[in-house]
């Protein structure tokens, strides 16, 4: 990109600009912003480009820092691309840091994971002596008998058996052995990652997954938030909108604006503008001989400038605490190609106006109090992941393995004492019977994991159902959201991943298939005399206060439904109060009436303080206020 373009829509985008200031609850808390930079990627003597492993490098030596200054705070590593995203999340766990990657990192990262998936992939292929070597090389090699020499023929013959279990007994059952059986060896990120894993299985299982291939894809392709709390999460800065950080590191600066060239340039009036022109992009040659082609390519890179600063702004303001914005060291001139355009960078912008001119590193510009972190909670996280847990003993045992040995359960289970736990005869019930006093191993029953995954399952439906429904203004006034608008409103939810988004379109369907529930999205049903106005309200938010006032403690944020407000001779008249209550919704049989009426029965309490919660907020006599319940499950409409 060209200076000069860059600088002029830098110009503007100041212009508009509106100085902030802090909030004076904040006048007091210690801040700091500093100005870093890194050492050139390129090597002395290299050829030109970026080196990932050094600049990952670099950033968890500043986030090892900043934990180190601080080991409570929470940190945030802001990328503007997910390229290097996988590396420096593997590098930070290498260096003993947990980060987490924004919406959740995939299973396979947790070491636990990785080995079982070895295992159920050398079944599948024992020929692959990349996974026989790396299962064998886990606690899992102990419990099915490769951790001594492994040949070709051992390899198969636990093959076989693994395949025959899994036959059997389902790949959900194997999983969870394997999972039990290292459970109480690893530390807490790994125990919630093998509950995942187990989760994944009885899904897998339940729709009816064919070959274990399958499955192995399917875990490759899943992430799933760790559940564990991590200090340090890496996301993009587009991620970040919306959330807060302790402490926020910005490390990719450099990158060139535009990254690359565009396949069309294009211009409009206005920025949500219908385009007025558009073009192939062409090399400067053409540019300079097209005045008008010119005009396209210069406005687009005004427009990718534009965007920067805003991402550069959003990054910026992510930090309580502190901000470090990370820059490239500049080249000697002597090192620069003078044929090239200059082109425009945020870590230029960065190092122009932040820091002085001639200044070198490491630190180019500091603003605050050098003890930033101070007030923050010193506790660090819970356990230092970067060590392996302490051994532990527990009972172990295997269902046709002889009596029960006693093994300390540490990252290789030890061989049994009376040598029971041996060659693949166990295989045939691998499942170890472990001590029922621990909670973390009984939490991982497929049983409890089918309990667990039917409650999340309704209640992902009852949010998908939800949040369909809350689309829908008047059937009579306005054509209903077609099936892409509800797979746009389900794609920007958290959603369990077995969850169909066809089945939640059709459950929506069809509860909008009954007449009398599709006369309460009408606005002619709530207009009962000429003149009549009719506004709707959807998701309306308030706190349900406790009949003793003060109790602060038990008030509660509420959201009701829909709320339907009738006006005559400009006051309100009525309100209606619809509820959706999607209880049964996950059932394939049929609720019979008397059974969701005794279901209504129960949210009687909470649509009085529906009631009360909308006549306060509208400012009515809670009696000219209606409620109810429409029952998803079976259509059915209840007076609340």
């Amino acid at each position: 990109m060209q200076a000069e373009s860059a600088h002029r829509a830098a110009r503007e985008w100041d212009d508009l600009f509106t100085l902030h200031t802090w909030a004076p609850k904040l006048e007091k808390t210690p801040g700091r912003v500093e100005v870093r930079e890194f050492p050139d990627l390129v090597p002395e003597g290299a050829k030109s480009g970026e080196d990932p492993v050094r600049w990952c490098r670099h950033v968890v030596e500043r986030v090892k820092e900043i934990t180190r200054i601080s080991p409570g705070a929470t940190v945030g590593v802001l990328l503007r691309r997910k390229i290097y995203m996988p590396r420096l999340l593997a590098m930070l766990a290498d260096a003993g840091i947990d980060a987490a990657e924004e919406g959740g990192s995939p299973l396979t990262q947790a070491p636990a994971v990785a080995a079982v998936l070895s295992l159920l992939q050398m079944a599948e292929h024992p020929g692959d002596t990349l996974s026989a070597f790396h299962a064998a090389s886990t606690a899992l090699g102990e419990l099915v008998g490769l951790s001594g020499s492994i040949t070709p023929g051992s390899v198969e013959a636990v093959a076989r058996e693994i395949r025959a279990r899994i036959t059997r007994d389902g790949l959900a059952s194997f999983v969870e052995s394997c999972a039990r059986w290292l459970i109480p060896a690893t530390n807490a990120m790994n125990q919630t990652r093998l509950r995942q894993l187990v989760e994944c299985a009885v899904a897998y299982d339940r729709r009816g997954g064919i070959g274990v291939r399958g499955f192995i894809e399917l875990v490759d392709a899943t992430k799933r938030p760790a559940g564990v709390p991590a200090r340090v999460r890496v996301m993009t800065i587009h991620a970040a909108k919306g959330l807060e950080f302790d402490a926020v590191l910005v490390p990719e600066l450099d990158q060139k604006i535009p990254a690359r060239p565009p396949e069309v340039v294009y211009s409009r009036n206005s920025i949500k503008g219908p385009i007025t022109a558009i073009s192939v992009y062409a090399n400067k040659s053409h540019q300079e001989a097209s005045p008008e082609l010119l005009e396209l390519v210069t406005e687009r890179e005004a427009r990718e400038t534009r965007e920067a600063l805003c991402l550069l702004y959003v990054a910026m303001t992510r930090a309580r605490r502190y901000l470090e914005l990370i820059v490239k060291q500049v080249k000697p001139a002597a090192q620069e190609k003078s044929d090239e355009p200059e082109r425009f960078t945020l870590g230029k912008l960065v190092r122009a106006r932040l820091t002085a001119p001639g200044c070198e590193g490491p630190l180019l510009a500091a603003s605050g109090e050098a003890a930033w972190q101070s007030g923050l909670a010193e506790d660090g996280p819970s356990e230092d992941r970067s060590t392996a847990p302490e051994p532990r003993e527990v009972v172990v045992g295997l269902a046709r393995a002889g009596p029960l040995a006693r093994v300390t359960a540490s990252d290789h289970a030890e061989e049994a004492v009376d040598g029971s736990v041996e060659g693949r005869a166990a295989l045939d019930g691998l499942v170890p019977v472990l001590d029922r006093r621990q909670e973390e191993v009984e939490a991982i029953t497929v049983d409890a994991v089918e309990r667990e995954s039917r409650r999340r399952m309704a209640r992902g439906l009852g949010t998908a159902v939800h949040a369909c429904l809350e689309r829908y203004e008047w059937l009579d006034v306005q054509p209903p959201p077609s099936d892409d608008d509800l797979r746009d409103v389900l794609a920007g939810l958290a959603l369990p991943f077995e969850l169909e988004v066809d089945h939640v379109i059709a459950t929506v369907r069809k509860v909008l298939g009954h007449e009398h529930v599709r006369r309460l999205l009408m606005c002619e049903t709530y207009a009962r005399a000429a003149g009549d106005s009719v506004e709707l309200r959807r998701e309306l938010a308030g706190v349900l206060r406790p009949p003793a006032q003060g109790d602060i403690d038990r008030q509660t944020r509420a959201r009701v439904d829909r709320v339907v407000i009738t006006r005559r001779g400009g006051s309100i008249d009525q309100v209606e109060i619809i509820d959706w209550k999607t209880d049964g919704i996950s059932s394939p049989s049929v609720v019979d009436a008397a059974t969701e009426a005794a279901r209504a029965e129960v949210y009687m309490g909470q649509m009085h303080a529906y009631r009360n919660l909308v006549a306060s907020a509208l400012g009515v006599d809670p009696a000219r206020v209606h409620a109810r319940l429409v029952m998803v499950a079976s259509g059915r409409i209840l007076e609340a």
